[in-house]
């Protein structure tokens, strides 16, 4: 090897180390994130198109390997189990979105039908990958919208990411118990303040985790008015190789300054990302657990249903102690 190619090749190994240093030390500039246009210039850096081959249909579910599985079940000491779901009433509570409930009693016993829109800020739902087009004829992976017919999604369905379930170490950012003041309506949660809370809490995030942001509010937030996570967020789920992010919000604060991209969780990272969200879970009783057993991390369970070609199943996640 000539001296200069042994010079090059140190200049890249020292680049190539500080910039992982800067990564870790989380200096990235999320601040710069802060228009439309700081979007978009990024967007083909944190797209996973291809990633996971051309037939990919699981996107960032991708991340939770076997040996993942395996490390988190190790997480349960105690059984203890925490249902992650709102209870819901399709006929009583406000917000279910063309809900029908209809019981059907006989002498002998009963069954009954139940049907609704399950997107919207009142059932806990996983919205899938055929949920937010990319643009008008593509959808994530560039699968073309034309797969999107009257009798479903012939690509992207929740079928696929109920294949083998969804099984992992979960994480819960109680920005509720752990910002200084807490957590207001409309507020947007930064790339800083999620790396205060997971200092504070003392837990560090790890490739293939399952996400939960808590901001207390629950059923307050609503579409005119939520506490979320600001768009920055998305490249700092992108660099930390989340897997699924969920909220007892639907992830995306609002009102934000942005136009195009003012819901960037679910028109980035639904499409770009290939970031399954959970909408609306009740994470109250999750963080009363977690500050009894001073732990935030834990084994989680998630099990959509394996109807065909559905944009959205509701889903009850349990998580274990």
């Amino acid at each position: 090897m000539t001296k200069l190619k042994h010079l090059s090749l140190l200049l890249c190994v020292f680049l190539l180390g500080c910039s992982q240093e800067a990564k870790e030390s989380g200096s990235i500039n999320y601040a710069a994130i802060s228009s439309d246009e700081a979007i978009e210039s990024i967007l083909p850096e944190i797209t996973n198109w291809n990633r996971w081959g051309t037939d990919d249909e699981i996107g960032t579910l991708n991340f939770i390997t076997p040996e993942k599985v395996t490390e988190a079940s190790l997480l349960i000491k105690k059984g203890i189990t925490v249902s992650l779901a709102r209870q819901t009433s399709i006929n009583l509570t406000n917000g279910v979105r063309e809900g029908r409930y209809e019981m059907q009693k006989g002498a002998y016993g009963s069954r009954d039908f139940v049907g609704a829109v399950w997107h919207g800020f009142a059932v806990t739902h996983l919205d899938g990958l055929s949920h937010v087009f990319a643009d008008t004829s593509r959808m994530y992976n560039g699968y073309p919208v034309s797969n999107i017919t009257k009798e479903g999604a012939r690509k992207l369905g929740i079928d696929k990411l109920a294949s083998s379930g969804i099984i992992g170490r979960g994480i819960l950012i109680d920005a509720a118990e752990y910002l200084d003041g807490g957590v207001t309506l409309g507020q947007a949660l930064t790339p800083e303040d999620l790396n205060l809370i997971l200092d504070r809490q003392q837990v560090k995030i790890k490739s293939g985790d399952i996400l939960f942001v808590r901001t207390g509010l629950g059923m307050k937030n609503t579409r005119d008015k939520r506490a979320g996570l600001h768009p920055s967020c998305v490249v700092w789920m992108y660099e930390n190789e989340v897997s699924l992010l969920g909220s007892d919000g639907d992830n995306d604060a609002h009102p934000i300054p942005f136009k195009r991209w003012s819901s960037p969780f679910h028109t980035i990272g639904i499409p770009y990302l290939g970031l399954p969200l959970i909408d609306n879970a009740d994470l109250e009783r999750l963080s009363e657990i977690c500050k009894q057993e001073q732990r935030y991390e834990f084994f989680v369970s998630i099990n959509p249903w394996r109807i065909e070609g559905t944009t959205s199943s509701p889903i009850n996640p349990i998580a274990v102690f």
